[in-house]
């Protein structure tokens, strides 16, 4: 995962409240951050080789 910090404040002091999977092998995390207290989505890809 690239860690760009939270898109408020710019802090790296956060955490990963849940996690959604879908079909296509795609997430979405909902972050929380300890410093101003904002939630925000990220959306990650996961790849599989075999």
């Amino acid at each position: 995962m690239k860690d760009e910090g939270c898109p408020t404040c710019g802090s790296k002091n956060f955490g990963i409240l849940e996690i959604e999977n879908d079909l296509k092998g795609s997430s979405k995390w909902k972050m929380h951050c300890h410093n101003c207290k904002k939630f925000w989505y990220s959306l990650h890809q996961q790849i599989y080789e075999e």
